[in-house]
């Protein structure tokens, strides 16, 4: 996973640790084993838990939007200025992937895909490592986000309108598209938050 999401083995390992933690995937031995992604029921205790741990880490969450906010639009410009075309081609591909995405699971993974190509695409280890923070401290909020279609078709065209501007080279334009995605993710989760 390291190879194929290019971080450290030590990155994926904290990582895969934390989802064991959140019962989010299982570790099996063997032959066939591996780790292995455990279905999210909309009841019972994998809710709650989520529930739960949002509700711990409502003051973290809180202050991750502000970060975002700072970073992610600074990640686009830069992306815009130093992306590749093999860059350009994994955006692409993600971009496509989210479009077509039928479960909600598949989407917020995608999700992080794409959001992951666009901060490799900067070049800037830090930046990358700031995407990667921002996704994980995010990541119980967003897969709380009520799902329509309403919300899938505005979201694409937001991730579109970023993956456009970085394609150009146009880094006030890439900005300006994160900040327009950053501002209606923020609203969902800022709402979510209250209910809590």
């Amino acid at each position: 996973m390291a190879e194929t999401f290019r971080v450290a083995r030590s990155t994926v390992r904290a990582a895969t640790n934390v989802l064991l933690a959140e019962q989010l995937i299982e570790k099996r031995l063997g032959r066939l084993g591996g780790a292995f992604v455990l279905e999210l029921r909309n009841d019972g205790p994998r809710l709650q838990a989520l529930i739960d741990r949002l509700k711990e880490s409502k003051a973290a969450v809180e202050d991750m939007l502000v970060y975002r906010r700072i970073v992610e639009p600074a990640i686009a410009e830069e992306a815009a200025r130093s992306r590749t075309e093999m860059d350009l081609a994994l955006l692409d591909k993600a971009l496509a992937s989210l479009t077509t995405a039928e479960a909600e699971d598949d989407e917020m993974k995608l999700d992080t895909t794409l959001h992951m190509h666009v901060a490799r695409a900067s070049r800037n280890r830090f930046l990358i490592q700031s995407e990667e923070r921002v996704r994980m401290t995010l990541n119980d909020a967003l897969r709380m986000l009520p799902s329509s279609n309403l919300w899938r078709d505005r979201m694409g065209a937001e991730h579109a309108a970023i993956v456009t501007a970085i394609r150009l080279g146009n880094a006030p334009a890439a900005r300006r598209a994160a900040l327009r995605h950053i501002d209606h993710t923020e609203q969902g989760i800022t709402s979510l938050l209250a209910t809590l």
